[in-house]
């Protein structure tokens, strides 16, 4: 199985490359000032350096998959933290048009995207409508919520692409705030009587979610008095992150608990926490194996999806779903993938088994 994992460049090289050639020598001649008194030409040739060559450099060399244009955004934004940073004081007055410029120019975007979502706002009652629909075909809230969306724009022109690229990207924090604040309420027996299948309760996930919010509280405290000797907007910047950070984590383990898998007479139906959702048909399987993979192989398919949770020692997944057509598996924030295989660790993989044998007698192989 191993030799069918699709390998690719490893994309910290590129990333490191990328740091050396662009941000080394803007290090040294802005900070460091090594070739002498930093100009405005100096500046200048930085900012195009840190705010366009490099994002747009990291977008079609490091990442390994091209994410929505929208991911230059906070790049650019980081870029120009860098460059308030890296340009010595005698020198900044040459960054008022450059600081002006890109916040004018992210601010135009945020606004686009807020006067996408107040339209979202007003065909609300019709969306809602179409979700709950949803939640009796396929049960978990992510999928019902996307293909609810698709159903309430369907036949409708213009801003449709545009909502629904709004609608996925807001989607995950959402579905966060939901989770957080209101996932004691879900419960997907409503909606279904089909066999569902926990993946959480037999594993080490509990723990290291513990020590996570533990480091996060730790660090919400101490990176907030840390930053404030610098800044106080910085510090209270980073600590509405790392409270977001926060938030994200307990959100993502309560849907991990309220969203098993759930197998009924069309495919099966998969949400791991906050993190992807997909649907996959019956017809679209191929054959149903136990897995032969090590946990370092299956993590790096990159073809693949994992329902498997982190444990302090390295698992293999239990079983491996291989399709004869991809289906697609949706990420975080709007991000999509196509995935020819599916790893699975239930905590009950004998009745698993056995429902998918009632399933799809043909396609599972026992052996091995």
């Amino acid at each position: 199985m191993s030799e069918t994992l699709q390998k690719k460049p490893f994309a910290w090289f590129r990333l490191l490359f990328l740091i050396g050639l662009l941000l080394l020598p803007n290090l040294l001649v802005q900070k460091y000032e090594l070739v002498g008194k930093v100009t405005s030409w100096a500046v200048w040739g930085t900012a195009f350096d840190l705010l366009i060559v490099f994002p747009i450099a990291c977008y079609f060399f490091v990442l390994r998959r091209r994410p929505s244009l929208l991911v230059l955004v906070p790049m650019m934004f980081a870029g120009l933290l860098a460059l308030n940073w890296m340009v010595p004081d005698y020198a900044k007055e040459h960054l008022w048009f450059v600081n002006r410029s890109v916040i004018f120019l992210e601010a135009s975007i945020v606004l686009i995207e807020f006067l996408l979502f107040l339209w979202v706002i007003k065909q609300w009652p019709i969306i809602r409508q179409s979700i709950r629909a949803e939640r009796f075909a396929y049960y978990h809230l992510s999928m019902s919520a996307h293909k609810g969306i698709e159903n309430a724009f369907e036949g409708m022109a213009g801003k449709v692409k545009s909502t629904q690229k709004v609608l996925g990207f807001l989607l995950t924090d959402l579905s966060a705030f939901y989770y957080a604040f209101a996932g004691k309420r879900e419960n997907i027996h409503r909606y279904t009587n089909e066999p569902v299948f926990s993946y959480h309760k037999k594993s080490d996930y509990q723990g290291i979610f513990i020590m996570m919010v533990h480091a996060l509280l730790i660090e919400i405290i101490g990176l907030h008095f840390i930053v404030m000797q610098w800044s106080h907007i910085a510090a209270w910047i980073v600590t509405i992150l790392d409270i977001y950070a926060l938030l994200f984590v307990i959100a993502d383990y309560q849907a991990m608990r309220k969203s098993p898998i759930v197998l009924d007479q069309k495919g099966i139906h998969i949400q791991k926490g906050l993190r992807f959702f997909t649907y996959i048909p019956y017809q679209t399987i191929r054959h149903i194996e136990k897995a032969t993979v090590t946990a370092k192989e299956y993590q790096k398919d990159k073809k693949s999806v994992a329902v498997t949770l982190p444990s302090f020692e390295a698992q293999p997944p239990q079983w491996t779903i291989h399709l004869e057509e991809p289906v697609d598996a949706y990420l975080v924030f709007g991000l999509t993938k196509k995935v020819d295989r599916i790893y699975l660790t239930v905590d009950d993989p004998g009745y698993f088994i056995e429902v998918l044998k009632e399933k799809v007698p043909s396609q599972v192989e026992t052996k091995g």
